[in-house]
């Protein structure tokens, strides 16, 4: 609903909103006008109707005082010339009351008629004819308002038609001016504040000649938001490269440390109990000899753990062979530990990338196991490694369980639901000017790494 509700255009639907309201304006208008126009009509064609049959009474004095029965029946068909008339007849004021009519048959042609014919819906008309001052009859004339009613229809039906043309042109008017001042520039500052959420910079900035107004000091705000906000996320992105600096720097020491000292006297301490071992031989018991053996056989497994967790501080072959050695050594030592099968394809040992660059993709790798180790559930992992004059790419993939679709979109979006590991990690590569990125499915889940070749160092010999 969210979504649909966003594809609607705010300018199409003001334009649409003004213009419905100024089309019942107009249509409210028209109708009004109608009425008015309609009793004006009425009224006209009343007195045209009393102007007829007062000529009509003068017209037929003298025929009716003469008794001329053919000059009657031609005044009366000449009064019928007009379309409105829709009959006349003459009522005579002789013995027998003989009338003269004339009416209309279907096709509104002018017929003789007999009998009075029926006013409903009609106008109706009538004077005395006075001859020598005398009432020889009376004239009725009857008139139809259908023809002023149709003219007045078509009328209204042509006033509806324009309304309806000029209600569209001023859709598109409205829709143009408000899409061009209004809608256009909001959606600029819509994409530019998108591209922020979305973990950039903001983009271009939109031109200033598109705003004017409150929508320009909408951009200026945005603009002056969005150049703080970048302020504080270089702020951040260095902060946080200083600390993952501080974060290798230590566990490099600590890695040195482990096994310079604390390694070297678990060795010191292995000679001392063999030496132990030897001299006792001869004077203890059984029981003695038997804890010397368990101590030199912890002091052994103590010295082989440091050394291990020494290496996974920070490798020595990272520094000494590369990327490719430390994933081979890795991996084989991560197989061992948690019965996780891992296939690699990496490129040659000797092939040397910039410290930094090893550093953070071993660190993601590192992760990567230890999250398909712990939440994956799989019984195999693969490393892909491919290094190319345009870009780095990465893959670790396994066949478990996979990510819910939440989370992934959550950690797309900036989030750490996926933990704070991968966060740091896809930190640690958009440093570098990269992108991790993870695709997940019920068939198991892939974390890619893709870093441009800009990151490439000169090629160094493997041991230099």
């Amino acid at each position: 609903m969210t979504s649909e509700r966003r594809e609607i255009s705010i300018a199409l639907v003001v334009a649409i909103v003004l213009v419905a309201v100024t089309a019942l304006a107009l249509a409210l208008f028209s109708v009004f006008n109608y009425r008015h126009e309609e009793a004006r009509q009425m009224e006209q064609l009343r007195a045209e109707t009393e102007i007829a049959v007062e000529q009509l009474a003068v017209s037929l004095a003298l025929p009716v005082w003469n008794f001329d029965r053919a000059q009657i029946d031609k005044v009366i068909e000449s009064g019928m010339q007009s379309r409105d008339i829709a009959a006349i007849y003459l009522q005579l004021a002789d013995v027998d009351k003989s009338i003269h009519a004339r009416g209309r048959d279907r096709k509104w042609q002018v017929i003789p008629i007999r009998a009075e014919p029926p006013k409903e819906g009609l106008l109706a008309a009538n004077r005395s004819v006075l001859a020598n001052g005398e009432v020889v009859g009376t004239v009725n004339v009857l008139a139809t308002p259908r023809f002023t009613r149709m003219e007045l229809g078509d009328r209204l039906n042509q006033w509806m038609l324009d309304i309806i043309g000029i209600d569209l042109l001023l859709i598109v008017c409205l829709f143009l001016l408000l899409w061009r001042f209004v809608l256009y520039p909001v959606r600029m500052l819509e994409k530019q504040a998108a591209a922020v959420s979305a973990g950039g910079s903001g983009g271009e900035a939109p031109r200033p000649s598109a705003f004017f107004g409150e929508l320009e000091t909408l951009r200026e705000s945005l603009a002056q938001m969005i150049h703080l906000l970048n302020a504080r996320h270089a702020a951040v992105r260095e902060m946080a490269a200083r600390i993952m600096q501080l974060q290798d720097e230590e566990r490099r020491k600590m890695g040195r440390d482990l096994h310079d000292s604390t390694g070297q006297t678990l060795a010191a301490l292995e000679i001392n109990l063999g030496i132990l071992s030897r001299v006792s031989k001869s004077n203890a018991d059984a029981r003695t000899l038997e804890l010397i053996a368990q101590c030199i056989e912890l002091a052994d497994k103590c010295s082989s753990e440091i050394r291990t967790a020494s290496y996974l501080l920070h490798p020595p072959l990272l520094d000494e062979m590369g990327l490719s050695s430390a994933l081979r050594w890795y991996a084989d030592g991560f197989s061992k530990r948690s019965n996780i099968q891992v296939k690699l394809e990496l490129p040659e040992a000797g092939q040397r990338l910039p410290d930094e660059v090893e550093l953070s993709l071993f660190r993601v790798v590192q992760e990567a196991l230890t999250n398909i180790h712990r939440h994956s559930g799989s019984a195999t992992a693969s490393i892909v490694l491919k290094i190319t004059a345009q870009e780095i790419v990465l893959e670790i993939a396994d066949g478990g369980c996979g990510i819910s679709s939440d989370e992934l979109r959550n950690f797309h979006e900036g989030g750490s639901s996926l933990g704070v590991g991968l966060a740091g990690m896809r930190q640690r590569i958009q440093q570098l000017g990269g992108d991790l990125r993870i695709q997940s499915s019920k068939a198991g889940s892939i974390v890619k790494v893709r870093a441009p070749g800009l990151s490439l160092g000169a090629p160094r010999v493997a041991g230099n």
